[in-house]
């Protein structure tokens, strides 16, 4: 068939004509094209696979996305052609083929893929450990032989693929990643074990908060809050980390954790000279939703940063504990509309009759959503009064 002429793609399906869709599937007609690869995927022949495979590389989206989704639907006849169409020199291609074999998943196409990460893993490093993960457990034992390659970025997805299959096979190695010399290896074989979260991974991550990247550290702080009950004492010490982010992400991992003991650091750690530090900190101490935080609190509504006052409004009103109502109502002036908002919302949660007058006086205030907190505050507790 000429490819200028319009081909009727409705007539040749209604035949079964895979060869005048075949041609049609080259017009230059985009339009054609599209009708065309919509018309294989209603026939799902094998004959259309390798005319499919070259619909890879076609110019306009939806030609090589419907493709991709055919040959995805075709299934194990399509294996042996796309493990072939790893090896073309179209980078679209390269990077299309891994992922249908990963919606395929047949077994056959782990070590050409393992092969590809590691020769040509420029071309499917943006979506490797996802195929993989999709291959599930026969991709396992190939990938943690990968962990031991010499190429650290192919190490970093081997580490990442195993996380996603979450296969307990894999947590010894990742662990032993855990010392890799590169720090990019190891932050990914800490947020494996995150998904994997198995005990015995506890220990190590312990050791990696004194990993000498501070991304690594951070990232085993945040893992140990999910999986490390028994971390705590090491979480606290991390309140103290050189590095702000890695103080922030010890602060949320020992709210995870919600234990006790751990109250009087996270105390002091309200003075921290991060307020990002700070503000994660009286989250924390909101969720442990212990009488001895208020102090706490009520100390950090006078923070120097807006930030942290609101987030520490924001905690009392979780809390509600009387203690607070006093600085609550000198809250009520904070130059930030945040805070006094806040603020507003808390005292009405107390019911306490102190606030009344403060909150009347709010009723003008500047900002139209403090006004509108300090009225539903006032009727929330004439409402606790009656």
């Amino acid at each position: 068939m000429p490819i200028f002429k319009i081909p009727n793609v409705e007539k040749l399906l209604e035949k079964k004509d895979i060869n005048g869709l075949i041609d049609a599937l080259q017009h230059k007609d985009e339009n054609v094209r599209k009708r065309t690869v919509n018309a294989l995927g209603k026939l799902k022949d094998e004959r259309t696979i390798e005319p499919l495979i070259l619909g890879l590389k076609d110019k306009h989206w939806y030609v090589w996305y419907k493709a991709a989704a055919v040959l995805a639907e075709i299934g194990k006849s399509a294996v042996e052609p796309l493990i072939q169409a790893l090896e073309d020199e179209d980078e679209r291609l390269q990077s299309k083929a891994p992922e249908i074999l990963g919606k395929i998943r047949d077994e056959r196409a782990v070590e050409p893929l393992i092969r590809t990460l590691r020769y040509r893993g420029q071309s499917i490093k943006w979506n490797a450990p996802e195929v993989f993960s999709e291959l599930g457990e026969p991709a396992v034992e190939p990938l943690i032989q990968v962990l031991k390659d010499k190429d650290n970025k192919v190490r970093e997805l081997a580490a990442e693929a195993l996380g996603k299959i979450k296969d307990e096979r894999a947590v010894d190695p990742l662990v032993e990643a855990l010392k890799d010399e590169h720090w990019g290896v190891r932050e990914r074989a800490t947020e494996a074990l995150r998904k994997i979260k198995d005990e015995k991974a506890v220990e190590p991550l312990i050791q990696a908060l004194k990993d000498e990247e501070s991304t690594v550290r951070f990232r085993a702080a945040d893992v140990l809050g999910e999986i490390g009950k028994s971390a705590v004492g090491p979480l606290v010490q991390a309140l103290k980390d050189e590095d702000s982010s890695v103080r922030l992400s010890a602060a949320e991992a020992l709210g995870k954790i919600k234990d006790e003991s751990s109250i009087d650091h996270l105390i002091q750690a309200l003075k921290d000279e991060d307020w990002g530090v700070r503000e994660q900190v009286a989250e924390v101490l909101g969720k442990l939703k212990n009488v001895r935080a208020v102090v706490a609190l009520i100390y950090a509504l006078k923070d120097k940063d807006w930030y942290v006052r609101e987030g520490a409004a924001e905690v009392l009103k979780k809390i509600r504990d009387k203690t607070a109502v006093q600085p609550l109502i000198l809250a009520l002036k904070d130059e930030s509309e945040f805070v006094r908002w806040n603020a507003a919302e808390v005292l009405g949660k107390t019911g306490d009759e102190r606030a009344i007058e403060p909150l009347n006086k709010v009723l003008e205030d500047d900002n139209e959503f403090v006004r509108q907190a300090a009225e539903k505050a006032l009727e929330e507790i004439k409402k606790n009064k009656s």
